[in-house]
This record gives structure tokens, sequence and C-alpha cells, in this order.
């Protein structure tokens, strides 16, 4: 019932103008990402010498925590900002990418746009857990960091998904438009 409400919701929104709308908001954060705001992996390495945990596609337990433990307080505050930011990110990238396939496979629906919002589910669940070992920081709780962990490895798996979605969606696309331009 909610996959397919939440699929139906895409299919429903996936104008052009909320399409753009999206990964106009996805640019726009990968660019902050990017930039030397207090909030971003370069910042996080000028004050603790260590990266953001996001970026690494698997990692124990053991080095979430010690990783935190690396950043230092201020490197901390540093990290819960980018996960402020990340939070956005996360809906704005799973938009993106449901929006798309729900507009390339709209002459067939499916519930392949609802493979982006697995990896987006994967990412807030990551967040969620950094977050919660941020701010509990000096206390370690290494199933909140193994949960953190495995749903890192499961958010990267589900983009590459979703990208396998969107190249299928696009065969599809082109396979229905021929079909439809050899008919006439």
């Amino acid at each position: 019932m909610i996959l397919n409400t939440l699929s139906s919701w895409a299919y429903h929104h996936c104008s052009v103008r909320n399409i753009l709308l999206a990964f106009a908001c996805t640019i726009g954060i990968i660019a902050l990402f990017q930039s030397s705001l207090p909030m971003t992996d370069s910042a996080l390495r000028v004050v603790s010498g260590e990266g953001i945990l996001d970026v690494n596609f698997s990692h124990s337990a053991a080095f979430v925590l010690q990783q935190i433990d690396a950043y230092g307080e201020e490197g901390r505050q540093i990290y819960r900002r980018f996960i402020a930011l990340d939070l956005l990110f996360v809906f704005a990238y799973g938009a993106a990418l449901s929006l798309l396939i729900s507009r390339l496979t709209i002459a067939k629906p499916s519930l392949l746009n609802l493979v982006p919002w697995l990896g987006s589910l994967s990412d807030l669940i990551e967040n969620s857990c950094h977050l919660y070992l941020v701010v509990q920081h000096p206390s370690s709780f290494s199933a909140i960091a193994s949960i953190a962990s495995s749903a890192t490895r499961f958010k990267y798996i589900f983009i590459a998904l979703s990208l396998i979605a969107l190249a299928y969606a696009c065969y599809q696309f082109f396979l229905h438009r021929n079909t439809l331009n050899s008919g006439k």
C-alpha cells in the first residue's frame, strides 16, 4: 500500500519542471558540499585531518567510532552541520532520480521508480546513526556504528541499482517511442 502510494505520487508529479527542480536542488547541494563552507569534507580535513565517513563504501564499526573520536569537538560540530545538509541531499537526489525514472516509464508504470528511495532510506539511516554517535560522543555504541556501516554499503548498492534502473527506464522509453513511431 505505502509503496504503491509513493510510486503513484512520483508518477503524478513527474513533470519536466519538477524533475529540473529536483536536479537543481541536488546540484546546488553538491556545490555546497564542494565549497569551503564550515560543513564540508574540506573543512573537516582542515580541522581534524580526517574526511567525511559517508564517502567510504565500506568501513567497520570500529573505524566509524575511531573516526568520530579523531574529529575532535570542532570536527564533530562540522560533521553535524554536514549531516544536516546531507539530509536535504537525501531527499533531493531520491526525488530527482525517482521522478526521472517515473517520467521515462510513464507509458508503462511500475515500482521501478522506488529504487532511488531505497538508496535515500539507507542514506537516511546512515546519517541518523552518524548523528547519534556524534551527539553521544564520547559514549560509543558499536551496534549503532555497525548499523551505520551496513547502511552505507546498502546506500551505495541502491544508488548503483538506481542508475541501472535509470538505464533500463531510458531503454524502455526509447523502445516505446520507437514502437509508437513505427506504427505511424
